[in-house]
C-alpha cells in the first residue's frame, strides 16, 4: 500500500513538472504594417541565436540578428551601417533611397532572385537601423535564456 502511494505521488510530481517545462511560449516582432511582416517563433524550436556585423561585398557594412530554429529556417533582421563611410556604401544607400522614391515605396522589403532566394529556408527582415536589430537580439536573448511567459515587441521597422 505504502509502495502504490510513492509510486502515485511520484506520477503526479513528474506530471506537474512535466506541465511546467513544457510550458509553449514564442517570441513574436511585428512590423508596424502587420500585414507587411509578423515573425511567431517558438522558443523551444530556437536552437542558436546571433548578432553581428559585416561587410556585404567587402564594401557595405550591415548588421544582421540571426535566429536559427530546429529543422530548416533561419530568420534575419538586418540593416545597414547608420553612417557608411565607404564611397560604395553610400552610392549604394543613395540609389535605394532614389529608387524607394521614385517608386512610392514606403517599405524595407529585402530582395530576392527566384528561384534560389524563394526557396532558401531564410525569412528576411529589412529593418531602418541598426538599433533596431540590436533591439531584436536583446528582446530575443532575453526569452531564450528564461522562457517564462511569450514577449511580444511591436514596430520593429
Amino acid at each position: 500500500m505504502q509502495m502504490i502511494r510513492h509510486i502515485l505521488a511520484t506520477m503526479a510530481l513528474v506530471a506537474m513538472l512535466s506541465n511546467a517545462w513544457s510550458n509553449i511560449v514564442y517570441w513574436e516582432a511585428k512590423l508596424q504594417d502587420k500585414s507587411k511582416g509578423d515573425v511567431i517563433i517558438r522558443l523551444a524550436d530556437i536552437s542558436a541565436i546571433a548578432l553581428h556585423t559585416y561587410k556585404l561585398d567587402g564594401s557595405l557594412e550591415l548588421t544582421e540578428c540571426t535566429i536559427d530554429t530546429k529543422g530548416s529556417h533561419s530568420f534575419r533582421f538586418y540593416a545597414m551601417a547608420d553612417k557608411e563611410s565607404s564611397i560604395q556604401g553610400r552610392a549604394s544607400r543613395t540609389a535605394l533611397g532614389e529608387a524607394k522614391k521614385l517608386s512610392g515605396d514606403k517599405t524595407n522589403f529585402p530582395a530576392r532572385k527566384f528561384p534560389d532566394g524563394a526557396y532558401s529556408h531564410n525569412v528576411e527582415y529589412q529593418l531602418s537601423s541598426v538599433d533596431k536589430v540590436v533591439k531584436v537580439f536583446n528582446s530575443i536573448k532575453k526569452v531564450w535564456h528564461c522562457p517564462q511567459s511569450t514577449e511580444i515587441i511591436d514596430n520593429i521597422d
